[in-house]
């Protein structure tokens, strides 16, 4: 047996693609608090969970609604965690990035309402974001300057995830590789010896 093409065959199952996930970033400031935990002036962000498929950032790349995983706003003591009912201007091009990894397109307005979010005070309720401003749990309001559109107050970075377990596919490839490869090396030695 060809210990080149068992290899050959290895490398093929485990050099698959992973996805490399993004988070965008907005940062601006408030300008009306009127949730408890939140302050005038005081800096505000929030977060994009996002995931195209792709395997870099290299070059020209768009980011669907479908693409975003999870979203979360801080500033101060308070925070609100979005996981759906995302609300677009357009689904098929959120973000757009030109080859120079500016954010050329920002096409996020915020969520609707979700039992799913959640805030500093509970889960589901009036939690909301909107361009320009986000309301708790009870519904009070707070607003911040920029609105989401504006494409000068995103950014956008490799998202640190945690280091993934192994695929299971390159990992029975290779036993099955090693388990041929020592049959074959035992049928040598063995008819080696009769012969």
């Amino acid at each position: 047996m060809d210990f080149k093409k068992i290899a050959a065959v290895f490398l093929v199952f485990s050099s698959q693609a992973h996805a490399f996930p993004v988070e965008f970033t907005f940062n601006t400031l408030i300008s009306y608090a009127g949730i408890s935990g939140v302050e005038s002036d005081a800096p505000l962000s929030i977060h994009l969970l996002m995931d195209n498929g792709g395997s870099d950032l290299v070059g020209r790349q768009a980011w669907s609604v479908d693409n975003i995983i999870s979203g979360r706003l801080e500033t101060g003591s308070y925070s609100q965690s979005f996981s759906d009912a995302w609300y677009v201007g357009n689904p098929e091009f959120v973000f757009m990035t030109d080859p120079n990894g500016a954010v050329v397109l920002a096409d996020f307005y915020g969520t609707d309402l979700s039992a799913n979010h959640q805030d500093s005070f509970g889960v589901g309720g009036n939690i909301q974001l909107f361009n320009g401003a986000f309301q708790d749990f009870y519904g009070n309001m707070s607003y911040f300057y920029t609105q989401l559109t504006l494409t000068d107050n995103w950014s956008y970075k490799p998202a640190v995830t945690d280091v993934p377990e192994p695929s299971p596919l390159p990992l029975v490839s290779l036993g099955v590789s090693l388990m041929i490869a020592v049959r074959c090396l035992r049928k040598r030695l063995v008819d080696t010896f009769i012969a």
